[in-house]
């Protein structure tokens, strides 16, 4: 028996109910709000402890693990507490960006609910429609957001001196691909070029290995 109790003292037999691996996850069985109010805490990895250390820019990334559908909201609430504590008035038009990044994370969310639903019902066809949706969201998130843009820039010579291959290569201006090197398998019968990128920081290296 797995007894646990509450912060109010009252114990609870969850020994067949199971926690979420994760507040995102569907389809498993189903909580106890006690006990799951009891072991949320420890559930963030010390993401807490990490922010003692951070400042508010360099914490952004962390909070958007948190919850995978709800990225934007965790950002979203992050900085709206210390705008609130420093009295910080933020410009009408990036609250109308907020809002519109907020109600476009929502709708995506919804839409990862609504495609295994339909599939769990034995719709399997509505699910790649649904998820075809959600992909034109993200789109909009990447054009919006591009946050590794211009970060851990990496110059073709410090990438050759370190010994670096593959997208870290490419990323750094250097065509250079083993499979057209050394000519091995049956490449060389396909019409194909190295996809390369000159900039050198993560967007580039993000780049080459989504070609």
């Amino acid at each position: 028996m797995n007894l646990l109790k509450n912060e109010s003292g009252k114990t609870y037999d969850c020994t067949n109910y199971q926690k979420r691996s994760h507040d995102s996850q569907y389809g498993t069985s189903p909580s106890i709000n006690a006990w799951r109010s009891l072991t949320h805490r420890y559930f963030r990895r010390g993401m807490e402890k990490i922010a003692e250390n951070r400042k508010i820019i360099q914490y952004l990334p962390y909070v958007t693990r948190w919850d995978y559908l709800a990225t934007m909201f965790t950002e979203a609430i992050t900085v709206n507490g210390p705008e609130q504590l420093g009295n910080i008035q933020v410009p009408k038009r990036a609250s109308y960006i907020r809002v519109i990044m907020l109600e476009l994370s929502r709708i995506a969310s919804h839409l990862l609910w609504l495609g295994p639903f339909m599939a769990d019902i034995g719709a399997q066809t509505p699910f790649f429609y649904i998820f075809r949706e959600r992909e034109l969201i993200y789109d909009l998130f990447e054009a919006a957001t591009e946050r590794v843009e211009n970060v851990g820039i990496i110059g073709g010579e410090e990438v050759k001196n370190r010994g670096l291959s593959g997208p870290m290569l490419r990323a750094s201006g250097i065509q250079w691909d083993l499979r057209k090197v050394d000519h091995y398998e049956c490449y060389d019968e396909f019409d194909w070029e190295v996809q390369w990128q000159k900039e050198g920081d993560s967007l580039a290296r993000y780049l080459i290995r989504n070609w």
